[in-house]
C-alpha cells in the first residue's frame, strides 16, 4: 500500500493505528505535518531539509512514511544517525511497533561497520594456538557473548576489555577470504549485509554512510533514498571521514600487528618451521630479515621525525596545533623518509608474499597465510599513502596541521576545509530523495546556513521547513542571564560561576546540569565547588574526573542531589526528562575555539570569497550549539525547569539577538546577586502552578 496525506493522518490521530502500538501515546499536529512532509519527499522525489523541535517525535514520524513507501520498492530505504542510542531506539523500539501496525510484509535491519563484527576464521585460529594466559579473559568473554549472539556484533563488549586483542579477531577486508572462506556461510558480516539487502529499512550510522562512498557503494545494500537524522552531525562526520591522520599509535600499532611475538611474522616463521625443509626456509628466512630490518629503520625515522614536532608548535602547555602547508609551516624532511621506508616495508612484503606462495604446495594453510601478508601489505601501502599526502601538504582545498594532545601525543593531521563539493558529489547526486532532520540546524528561523554548508543550493534545491515544538516553552521553563556578571574573557569569571554555583544550590537545590566549553575552566570550577557542595549534600560529578560520559550520567540520574559538569559531549545526546535535571547552565557562548586549524582555514575561505566569518560562520555555529545545550532540559510536556546563561554578552552585546531570538522562552536578565532567589521563587511558582492545575483535574474527575 501507498499512504497518501489523509492516511497519515488517520495513522497519527486519537484513536488511530499508532495508540494502539504505543503506550501513552498522543496524537500531535506537529508530528502530522512532519509525516506529510516527509512522504511527500519519499514520494515524488527531491530533498527536504526539515528541522523538527524537541516533543515533535520525528523518529516516529518518519519511520511510518518510510516502512509504507519501502514496502512498494524493491531496494531499502537507508536511515542514519550519529549516535548508538538513536540507533537502537529506532531497532529495539520504534521499528517493532511499526512492524505490527503494517503487518507481515514488513522488515527492518541495523548495519554497522564491519570491524563491529568477529570473524570466525580468525577466532578460529586465535583458539587453535596457544591461548596465553593474559589473553584467556578475552577469550572467555567472546566464547560467552557468541552463545547469546546471533549477529557477532561484540566489539563494544569485547574492546572495553581488549582493544588490541578484539582487532585480532574482527572482520576485515584486507583479510577476508570471501567465498573461498570455509566459514563463508556462518560468516556474520556476511549475514547481517544479507539481512540488510533483504529489509526495507536500513538503520545506519552516519560514518558507515560514508565509509560505503569510499568503497564505491559496495557496504550498503543499492538504494536511492536517505533519511538522515541528527543532520547537525553530518558535516563533522563527513570531515573526519574525508581527513588523513598519521600518529605515532597507528604507526606502532602496524608495526607490533607485524613484528611482534604473536604477530604475522612470528606466525610466518613458525608455519615453516614445521612444513618446510631447512633448504627451502632459508630464503624465505631472509625476506622475514628484510622486513626486520625496514621495520627497525622506520622505529629510528619515526623517533626522529615526530621529535621534531615541537619546533614547530613552540612552547605549549602539554597540548596545542600548528598549521602547515602552503606559505606556513613544512613539516621536518624525516616525514618523507618515513613515507619512503614504510613503502618499502610494503614492497618487502611482497617479495615475501611471493616467496611463500612459491612454496604454497607444502603449506596446508597456505590461503590464510598468503591473505594475512598481502592485508598487511595493503595497510602498509595506505600508511605510506597517508604520510607522503601529509609531507607534501599541496592540495588547497584541504588544511593541515600538527596536534599535539593532552599527555603529549603528537598527530598529523588534513582534512577538507568543506565537505560540501564531496557531499553533493559522492552522497546526494545518486539519489531519488533525501531527508535531513535534526532538532536544531535553523538559526533564527532560517536553515539556508545549513543548506549551505551541506552544498544542497543550487545543483540541488531542497524543500525546507520548520516544526515547532508542542511544548509551552513559556510556562515550562525560565530562561535567566545575570546581565552583571562577570566578562567570560576575564580571569574572575571562573570563580565567579564556582561561587555562584554554589549560592544557587543552596537557595534552589534541584539536580543541575553545568555545560562548559572548555575543560581547563570545568577543572577549575570543579575544585572550587566541590568540596562545600559535597558538604551540603551534593554529589559533585565533573567529565574527565570521576568517569566516562555514560558512567558520569548513570550516577547523576540514580543521584537524589547532583551536579554534573561536563563539556562538549554533553551538550547533545542526553535524555534526563523530569526531576533527574532540573536545572541546566550554560556557562558560556558556545563559538568555536579561533585558534582551531579547521576555524581558521574555513573562515579564511570565507573571507576570501568577500564574506564576513563572524556572522557567516561563527556566529551560526554557536547559534545552532547553545540551541543543542538549551535542549537538554525540558524532554518531555511534563518537565519543568530553568536556564541560566551565565555569559552576558547574549543581552549586552550587538550579536546577542541572534542568540535570544534562536530560543523557544524569553531571556529574563537580571542581577547577578539576585539570580539564586529568582530561580527559587520561579521553581516555587511552578510547584503551585502545577498543583493547582492537579486540584483542577481532580475535580473534573469527581465531577
Amino acid at each position: 500500500m501507498c499512504l497518501d496525506q489523509s492516511e497519515i493522518t488517520d495513522i497519527f490521530a486519537p484513536g488511530g493505528k499508532l495508540s494502539r502500538g504505543i503506550v501513552d501515546y498522543e496524537s500531535r499536529p506537529q508530528q502530522i505535518e512532519f509525516a506529510q512532509r516527509v512522504l511527500d519527499v519519499l514520494t515524488d522525489g527531491g530533498g527536504l531539509v526539515i528541522e523538527a523541535a524537541t516533543g515533535v517525535g520525528k523518529s516516529i514520524g518518519y519511520l511510518v512514511p518510510s516502512v509504507a513507501v519501502s514496502l512498494l520498492r524493491e531496494s531499502p530505504i537507508i536511515v542514519s544517525t550519529n549516535t548508538k542510542n538513536l540507533q537502537e531506539q529506532l531497532i529495539n523500539k520504534d521499528l517493532p511497533v511499526l512492524a505490527k501496525i503494517f503487518g507481515r510484509g514488513f522488515s527492518a535491519a541495523a548495519l554497522k561497520g564491519r570491524g563491529n563484527y568477529l570473524c570466525l576464521r580468525k577466532w578460529q585460529l586465535l583458539l587453535e594456538g596457544k591461548v596465553e594466559e593474559a589473553t584467556r579473559p578475552f577469550v572467555d568473554l567472546i566464547s560467552s557473548q557468541l552463545s547469546r549472539s546471533s549477529s557477532g556484533d561484540l566489539a563494544e563488549t569485547a574492546s572495553s576489555l581488549s582493544h588490541s586483542l578484539w582487532e585480532q579477531v574482527a572482520s576485515d577486508p584486507t583479510t577476508c577470504l570471501s567465498v573461498a572462506c570455509p566459514h563463508a556461510t556462518k560468516c556474520y558480516w556476511r549475514k547481517a549485509r544479507r539481512k540488510a539487502s533483504q529489509a526495507n529499512v536500513v538503520i545506519v550510522n552516519h560514518s558507515l554512510l560514508f565509509s560505503d562512498v569510499g568503497c564505491e557503494r559496495t557496504l550498503l545494500p543499492e538504494h536511492d533514498t536517505i533519511i538522515m537524522d541528527e543532520a547537525h552531525n553530518v558535516e563533522r562526520v563527513a570531515t573526519e571521514h574525508f581527513g588523513v591522520e598519521a600518529n605515532g599509535a597507528r604507526i606502532r600499532k602496524e608495526i607490533e600487528r607485524l613484528v611482534a611475538a604473536g604477530g604475522l611474522l612470528a606466525s610466518v616463521r613458525k608455519k615453516l618451521r614445521r612444513r618446510l625443509p631447512k633448504v627451502r626456509r632459508l630464503g624465505i628466512s631472509a625476506r622475514i630479515q628484510d622486513v626486520e630490518g625496514a621495520v627497525e629503520e622506520l622505529l629510528r625515522v619515526t623517533e626522529r621525525a615526530f621529535s621534531r614536532l615541537p619546533e614547530l608548535l613552540g612552547e605549549r602547555d602539554g597540548y596545542g596545533t600548528a598549521r602547515f602547508g602552503g606559505e606556513t609551516l613544512s613539516l621536518p624532511g624525516e616525514f618523507e623518509e618515513m613515507s619512503h621506508v614504510c613503502s618499502s616495508v610494503e614492497d618487502l612484503l611482497t617479495v615475501l608474499l611471493s616467496s611463500v606462495k612459491e612454496n604454497s604446495e607444502l603449506l596446508s594453510d597456505a590461503e590464510d597465510l598468503l591473505i594475512e601478508i598481502a592485508g598487511t601489505a595493503e595497510r602498509w601501502r595506505t600508511l605510506s599513502a597517508d604520510i607522503e599526502f601529509l609531507w607534501e601538504a599541496s592540495r588547497p582545498e584541504f588544511v593541515y596541521w600538527i596536534d599535539q594532545r593532552q599527555g603529549g601525543e603528537f598527530a598529523v593531521k588534513a582534512c577538507p576545509v568543506w565537505v560540501r563539493d564531496k557531499m553533493r558529489e559522492h552522497v546526494f547526486s545518486h539519489l531519488r530523495s533525501l531527508v535531513l532532520t535534526s532538532a536544531t540546524i535553523a538559526v533564527a528561523g532560517s536553515l539556508s546556513h545549513f543548506t549551505f554548508r551541506m552544498g544542497l543550493e543550487g545543483a540541488y534545491e531542497p524543500r525546507c521547513a520548520v516544526v515547532d515544538s508542542p511544548f509551552d516553552y513559556s510556562r515550562q521553563v525560565t530562561v535567566v542571564v545575570p546581565r552583571d556578571f562577570v566578562d567570560p574573557r576575564r580571569a574572575e569569571f571562573a570563580p565567579a560561576v564556582g561561587q555562584l554555583l554554589i549560592s544557587l544550590l543552596d537557595a534552589a537545590p534541584r539536580k543541575t546540569l553545568v555545560l562548559f566549553t572548555a575543560y581547563d575552566m570545568l577543572r577549575e570550577v570543579y575544585d572550587l565547588i566541590s568540596e562545600p557542595l559535597e558538604r551540603g549534600g551534593f554529589e559533585v560529578l565533573g567529565q574527565g574526573v570521576n568517569g566516562s560520559r555514560s558512567e558520569l550520567t548513570d550516577s547523576f540520574r540514580a543521584a537524589r542531589r547532583a551536579i554534573l559538569l561536563g563539556t562538549s559531549s554533553f551538550w547533545e545526546g542526553i535524555d534526563l526528562p523530569g526531576e533527574a535535571l532540573e536545572q541546566l547552565i550554560l556557562v558560556r557562548l558556545p563559538f568555536s575555539v579561533p585558534e582551531d586549524p579547521i576555524v581558521q582555514a574555513r573562515s579564511e575561505a570565507l573571507a576570501a570569497e568577500g564574506k564576513e566569518p563572524f556572522t557567516d560562520y561563527l556566529l551560526p555555529e554557536a547559534v545552532i550549539r547553545l540551541r543543542q545545550g538549551f535542549g537538554r532540559l525540558i524532554r518531555r510536556k511534563t518537565d519543568r525547569g530553568a536556564v541560566i546563561i551565565l555569559d552576558p554578552r547574549i543581552v549586552r552585546a550587538s550579536y546577542g539577538s541572534f542568540f535570544a531570538n534562536s530560543l523557544p522562552a524569553a531571556i529574563r536578565p537580571c542581577a547577578a546577586r539576585e539570580l539564586p532567589k529568582k530561580i527559587s521563587a520561579w521553581f516555587g511558582e511552578a510547584a503551585t502552578m502545577r498543583d493547582g492545575m492537579g486540584s483542577r483535574t481532580s475535580r473534573r474527575k469527581r465531577g
